[in-house]
């Protein structure tokens, strides 16, 4: 037996949010990333503010709305709920859209150049993650396009790469005058180009920080929600579990197990590859945690339903058997049958959600500590003399 009962019973609680922090995490990342695109809106809206001054100043209210705009918008263009119909070509071909005049702001001129648009998703202006050194290459490129030729009196340039002077006279003429002082600022002082770049550079890994902070406000409504969701739909209560962990040890050894092998793994901890939702199923399904709902016929006097199973057998979805929810087994803990089990059970739930919704860092970094903890507490060998 492990020991440390108080202890172990930790580990294991924060090794279950971890793993329903993960789902939530996937859930958020399938719909936010890939529908609502909300890296390239923010890291978009953000280098406009840096770059061009153009700050929309979205409120959280209205940032929300954007983004349940955005979903719809993707989920239409998937072409959910609308029909195929091509459309009639007549003899007489429509005039071509006149083009915008040409933007001279160098945050517009950034999203048109080939190395962000080559990295942007389908229908956005900005890629959801921009390398330091793409946007110093790009930065660079516009600014050293607008160099006028140098003066007669300069030494003529035999090098095939710009310098330093040729930054500097490209500067001076750029049209977007806020772009003009940022980048004069940062270059004020330096004494070749290799120093211009690593300055912008630097700058630019700085301001990524602020994108980082509008993300995480941005997504913590929706991290709430998909918890929300998640702990309802699976019926995962802190204080069922609690109860299962303190008086099953080998449940809780097990579980304590499965946390330490976690607190060592890269996929858990964010650096490597995450786990899978496949993956992440095969942890709660081999765990056999009390999770998922048992309704019992004796509590709501209902028609029972009656299924047909894989193998042609005719069993009763009401009875204690475990059910099936694609592929999930789940031990399923029965119906609170008075008052306060009902109490006990909504608080289970609240803290379940709140839990979960605080994201897989925190319960990783706080698995570590206290699986360090356990460790530093275990008695030394003894010692044959």
């Amino acid at each position: 037996m492990f020991g440390f009962p108080v202890i172990e019973t930790a580990i294991s609680l924060t090794f279950i949010y971890l793993l329903f922090s993960l789902l939530v995490s996937a859930v958020n990342e399938l719909i936010l990333g890939n529908l609502a695109h909300l890296r390239a809106k923010v890291l978009e809206e953000s280098l406009e503010a840096i770059l061009s001054n153009r700050d929309k100043g979205w409120s959280p209210l209205a940032r929300q709305w954007d983004i349940v705009k955005e979903i719809a918008r993707s989920i239409k263009g998937l072409g959910i709920g609308s029909s195929s119909t091509t459309p009639v070509v007549t003899g007489t071909q429509s005039a071509p859209a006149p083009k915008s005049p040409a933007t001279t702001q160098l945050a517009d001129l950034l999203f048109e150049h080939p190395l962000i648009k080559g990295i942007a998703p389908v229908g956005n202006r900005c890629p959801g993650y921009l390398p330091s050194a793409t946007f110093v290459d790009a930065v660079l490129s516009i600014v050293l396009a607008k160099a006028p030729p140098a003066p007669a009196a300069d030494p003529p340039n035999t090098s095939p790469s710009p310098t330093l002077a040729d930054l500097r006279r490209a500067l001076a003429i750029f049209p977007d005058e806020f772009a003009k002082q940022v980048l004069g600022s940062l270059w004020l002082g330096v004494n070749d180009l290799a120093e211009a770049r690593k300055r912008l550079e630097g700058w630019f890994n700085d301001s990524m920080g602020r994108v980082s902070g509008l993300y995480r406000r941005y997504t913590q409504v929706w991290l709430l929600m998909w918890s929300t969701v998640v702990v309802l739909l699976l019926n995962v209560d802190t204080v069922e579990l609690t109860k299962r962990l303190v008086a099953d040890s080998t449940f809780r050894e097990a579980v304590t197990a499965a946390g330490t092998r976690a607190a060592t793994n890269s996929a858990f901890s964010g650096q490597g590859a995450p786990p899978t939702a496949a993956q992440l199923q095969g942890d709660i399904v081999n765990l056999q945690l009390p999770i998922g709902w048992r309704w019992d016929t004796n509590v709501f006097p209902i028609t029972r339903l009656v299924v047909t199973n894989p193998a042609g057998v005719l069993t009763n979805y009401f009875t204690n058997a475990p059910v099936y929810l694609t592929s999930w087994t789940l031990a399923r803990p029965p119906l609170p049958a008075s008052g306060m089990g009902w109490f006990l059970k909504v608080l289970g739930l609240l803290i379940s959600i709140a839990a979960i919704s605080q994201g897989a860092p925190f319960w990783f970094d706080l698995l570590n500590k206290l699986t360090n903890l356990r460790a530093g507490a275990k008695p030394a060998p003894k010692t044959s003399n």
